[in-house]
């Protein structure tokens, strides 16, 4: 049985540091907002900015108080169904639109 002082793959190590630094949930940010353009409906592109999901809810913020109230009304969830199909690992329940 190897002990913890054993050496270890350098690969191993660094992967392990990322992962607990965080900096692997860059890479998921770009490709959530890559995800994003791609499923928003063209009107709204430009007006919006996925931010962070967080215990399976996703805040976006909108830059106009009418395409909130459109987004939140009426393509919330087909919003969420097509990015669970394309991203099941977040684990998305639901989308919160924010004025911002």
């Amino acid at each position: 049985m190897a002990d913890d002082t054993s050496p270890r793959p350098l690969s191993e190590v660094l992967s392990q540091l990322m992962q607990l630094r965080g900096y692997n949930q860059v890479q998921g940010d770009d490709q959530l907002r890559i995800h994003w353009k791609q499923i928003v409906p063209p009107a709204y592109a430009s007006m919006t900015r996925p931010a962070k999901v967080m215990r399976g809810v996703l805040q976006v913020y909108v830059s106009h108080p009418a395409a909130l109230s459109e987004l939140s009304g009426f393509h919330q969830q087909p919003l969420v169904e097509k990015l669970q199909k394309l991203m099941p690992e977040l684990k998305l329940k639901d989308i919160k639109f924010r004025l911002g």
